[in-house]
């Protein structure tokens, strides 16, 4: 065994050889390992669900005007309180609290257990919150004060 530059090795069990990793990729390729893994796995009865709630294109409307409704109604709300939003065509609103203090925002609400997501870098002035049931909006709005 001669170790090359740039390369980790895995040292077989048992003994012998080790393994380049690229090697080990190309070894388990070939015996058809690691073709399809999923990070959720679901099973056959949660796929038919699924499938049976999308072919159901009623339902599916309501829920996306549901969605496209409530979206409207926070950001108007937000916004009529000083918060700068980006436009937004998803179930949640990317929003700049009065002031850019939006890790004490963060604060409050996890305080209230209202959970929303902080980003650092480029984006620490801004939440992302989800857009919710109309009661959960209100829920959050309350806690916002607005």
């Amino acid at each position: 065994f001669i170790p090359r530059p740039g390369r980790i090795f895995l040292l077989k069990p048992g003994g012998g050889d080790p393994l380049s990793l690229v090697e080990l990729a190309r070894k388990r390729i070939a015996e058809g390992e690691g073709k399809s893994e999923f990070s959720y796995p679901v099973d056959r009865c949660a796929i038919a669900g699924a499938a049976a709630a999308l072919a159901d294109e009623e339902h599916h409307r309501r829920i996306v005007d549901g969605v496209r409704g409530e979206r409207a109604r926070l950001s108007a709300r937000l916004a009529a309180a000083g918060w700068d939003l980006t436009d937004s065509h998803a179930n949640f609103v990317f929003a700049r609290p009065p002031g850019g203090d939006a890790p004490g925002v963060l604060a409050r609400l996890r305080e209230r257990r209202i959970l929303v997501r902080h980003f650092d870098g480029d984006h620490a002035d801004r939440l992302r919150i989800t857009v919710g049931a109309p009661g959960e909006n209100d829920r959050l709005l309350d806690a916002l004060g607005i």
